[in-house]
């Protein structure tokens, strides 16, 4: 992970806070970074460093991706 930001304040009814967004560079193409949120893990354990794996989040008739840390 190569930033992130814990996000406190309620913007949207169906996203309770806290909640992690983070810029995330990918191993397969260094300089390529995505933006997406970090999930399964408490945000006060997030670090920048952190090993992330894709994956999605379902939302019924979509999904959306996300990103979880990789067990160490």
């Amino acid at each position: 992970m190569f930033t992130y930001t814990v996000i406190q304040h309620q913007f949207h009814p169906d996203v309770p806070p806290p909640y992690v967004i983070a810029l995330v560079e990918l191993d397969e193409q260094p300089g390529l970074r995505v933006v997406a949120n970090i999930t399964g893990c408490d945000p006060a354990a997030v670090h920048i460093g952190q090993r992330v794996e894709p994956a999605l989040e379902d939302h019924g008739e979509r999904a959306a991706p996300v990103f979880t840390p990789v067990p160490s």
